[in-house]
This record gives structure tokens, sequence and C-alpha cells, in this order.
């Protein structure tokens, strides 16, 4: 059996120059990767601000479909039967209105509220919360929802229209 013979010194510098030899390349590599690392930050920074921004009217779509969705208003809720955008005409009035929205501060959204029947005219006026100013112009009028009406135990087509202000 032969072993092998190993010269130690040229084996000893071998590895003492291996750092020296290899520091000229990470210089620029540690560079490099921090450019990358801080543009790779900023790009996530960017993206994953744009994705949480929530919309100014998510508030008010909020109360929109309570008007619309809820049975404490005006949809439809009779014997323990609920219905969404099934508007019951009897219960579309100033007083349901005023139990339904609580509007003890200024600064919740003011509405003003009105229904379109296609195909007959009940003549049902308009009604607003109670801190909806009549001598202001609304500052937003969403689009209109279509809805169904009861009245009578007859069913209707129809739209709810909102007017909005302190938004």
């Amino acid at each position: 059996m032969q072993v092998a013979e190993v010269d130690i010194k040229k084996s000893r510098k071998g590895s003492e120059n291996w750092p020296m030899d290899t520091v000229p390349f990470y210089i620029p590599f540690t560079i490099v990767l921090s450019i990358a690392g801080i543009l790779f930050f900023i790009f996530v920074y960017k993206q994953g601000y744009e994705q949480s921004v929530i919309p100014p009217s998510i508030e008010r779509d909020g109360l929109l479909l309570r008007f619309t969705e809820s049975q404490e208003c005006f949809a439809y809720y009779k014997d323990n039967v609920f219905a969404a955008h099934l508007i019951d005409l009897e219960k579309f009035s100033q007083a349901k209105l005023d139990s339904c929205y609580d509007t003890n501060s200024k600064k919740k959204p003011a509405f003003k509220i009105s229904i379109v029947a296609f195909g007959s005219d009940f003549g049902i006026p308009p009604i607003a919360t109670k801190n909806y100013d009549v001598n202001r112009q609304p500052e937003e009028k969403p689009a209109p929802v279509d809805v169904t009406l009861l009245h009578q135990n007859k069913l209707y087509r129809g739209e709810m229209r909102f007017e909005v202000q302190n938004t």
C-alpha cells in the first residue's frame, strides 16, 4: 500500500491565499446585492400600498346597503321571510328611516332617498335623514340601485335613488 504524499507547503499556501483572491469579487457582489434588495423593498412597498388603499366611498356604499338589504329598514320581512332588494312600500316612511339610521352626529353621511317605480306612479315622496340639509346641494349621487317593490301584494320593478351629503 502506498500513501500519497501531500505537499504541506503548497496546501497551506493555497488556503491562505483563497480569501484574498475572492475579496475583490465580494465587494461588487455585495454592492449589487444591496441595490437589488433596496429595489425589491421599494417595489414591494409600492405594490403593497396600492393594494391596501381603501376607497373613500366604502363607508357610503356600506350604508346604502343598509337601506336595501336590512330588515330593520325597508327590505321585506314578514313571518320570518326576509328578501333583500325587495322593498316593502308600507315600510318606506320617515319614521322607519329615523329608526333604522341613527344620525346623532353631523359627521355621518346624510341621505335623501327616493323610489321610482317603472310602469306605475305611486306618488311616493322622497324621504331624508335628520341630518340632511335641504338648502344644500348633494355632494354625491351614487348610481341607483335596482329593486323590486312590493305594493298591496303586487310586485313592481323600480329603483332606489340616493343623494348624499357630508361625505
